[in-house]
């Protein structure tokens, strides 16, 4: 409920989950069999559920949940050394200050990844590599003061399928 006040010295637990699509353009400058330079644009739906609660006491806790659309920008290189292994550097930011019905979102969003490809077979690869992401954002409205700073940074395994 709104309002809810937790008591001084009380042990709380946070929680923050997002789910996060993205639709995006790009067209390529530089094309050809080795490399590709892209850029684009396109627009993020941000989903967040956060919250707060005591520990001990279930009944004391604040929930919000809010979905923020939100438009990106984002640039790629990649560079194939040979049929089997190539590189790739993306990255991509957003920035926005919207006002949705009685709430204002203000929020900043920066990107990256680095990798390398083996291309091991026909229609399967692995990449390895590094992955960067954070998150500066605010929420207001009649009920909910929210910010969260979010950084993640750390390495990166994917399996890749081709077709």
């Amino acid at each position: 409920p709104d309002g809810t006040v937790f008591p001084p010295f009380i042990a709380v637990e946070t929680f923050i989950n997002a789910d996060i699509y993205e639709l995006s353009y790009s067209f390529s400058f530089i094309f050809n069999e080795r490399m590709n330079l892209a850029a684009g644009f396109g627009v993020s739906a941000q989903d967040y559920e956060i919250g707060i609660g005591s520990v001990r006491v279930k009944q004391l806790r604040e929930e919000e949940d809010f979905v923020a659309p939100l438009p990106t920008l984002n640039a790629e290189f990649q560079y194939a050394f040979n049929d089997k292994w190539s590189l790739s550097v993306k990255g991509g930011w957003l920035d926005a200050d919207i006002e949705i019905d009685d709430s204002e979102i203000d929020a900043r969003i920066l990107t990256g990844t680095a990798g390398i490809r083996w291309k091991a077979l026909k229609y399967l690869g692995v990449t390895a590599g590094y992955t960067y992401f954070n998150l500066d954002g605010d929420l207001n409205d009649e009920s909910t003061a929210a910010d969260a700073e979010i950084e993640y940074k750390g390495p990166l395994l994917t399996v890749d399928v081709f077709f």
